[in-house]
């Protein structure tokens, strides 16, 4: 019977999302999914893409969340989201995603880790091998494999959650550089190789192809706008 509920309520909420869509064009909710570093991103342009829309369309209703990459995915897939901004990679055939911007992933360790007072390249590499690491909870496919041979002893399901664990000492762990950056300068982080460990990842705003929906087109319209 839960089963039977469960998708009726999701046939009905994507019906009176549908409804919303053709009411009006420029009415209705909007629902907008984020991963959770982006977030704290100041400098991050979705923020002018959100105030040009709202501008542009007052009587729209935002709601904006916080998921994971693969959640997203299936929310998006399931027509539960208007919008989607994060890492994304190997998306389905079904949804089209466009580049807002590039950010630098760096392999940090917390001051009380032993590794933050190595300074030999040969020593650091080697010490990384042998190190706790802690990763996201859900697969960062735009990594694909991390660049060292790391052994995960750990899992953080946010930035927030990673940011402590690489701060106790006890574990490695990729950071956005916009969340590590004010830590690495205060003394208390300490990036490792970036030449050897960083690596970029592409963040993405995805939407569902043949959406029917002037609400997103204008969304994407306001992005490029703040891209030009």
């Amino acid at each position: 019977m839960y089963q039977e509920l469960r998708a009726l309520s999701v046939a009905v909420g994507s019906f009176n999302r549908s409804v919303q869509t053709y009411t009006g064009d420029m009415q209705g909710q909007f629902n907008i999914a984020m991963d959770d570093a982006i977030l704290t991103n100041l400098s991050c342009p979705i923020y002018k893409v959100i105030q040009r829309f709202a501008a542009q369309a007052p009587e729209i209703s935002l709601n904006i969340t916080i998921m994971s990459a693969p959640q997203m995915e299936r929310a998006l897939l399931n027509n539960e989201l208007n919008i989607a901004i994060g890492p994304f990679q190997e998306l389905s055939p079904s949804l089209r995603a466009e580049t807002v911007y590039v950010e630098q992933q760096l392999l940090c360790c917390g001051r009380l880790n032993p590794i933050y007072d190595l300074y030999d390249p040969d020593e650091i590499e080697k010490a990384v091998t042998k190190a706790q690491y802690s990763k996201r909870s859900f697969e960062d496919r735009d990594r694909h494999q991390a660049p060292g041979p790391f052994t995960s002893t750990a899992t953080a399901a946010t930035m927030e959650a990673m940011l402590a664990m690489v701060l106790s000492g006890l574990y490695l762990g990729y950071l956005p550089h916009h969340a590590c950056a004010p830590w690495i300068e205060r003394g208390e982080l300490k990036s490792l190789l970036p030449q050897v460990f960083a690596y970029d990842t592409d963040i993405q705003l995805v939407s569902r192809k043949g959406h029917g929906d002037k609400r997103v087109d204008l969304f994407l319209a306001a992005l490029a706008e703040t891209q030009t």
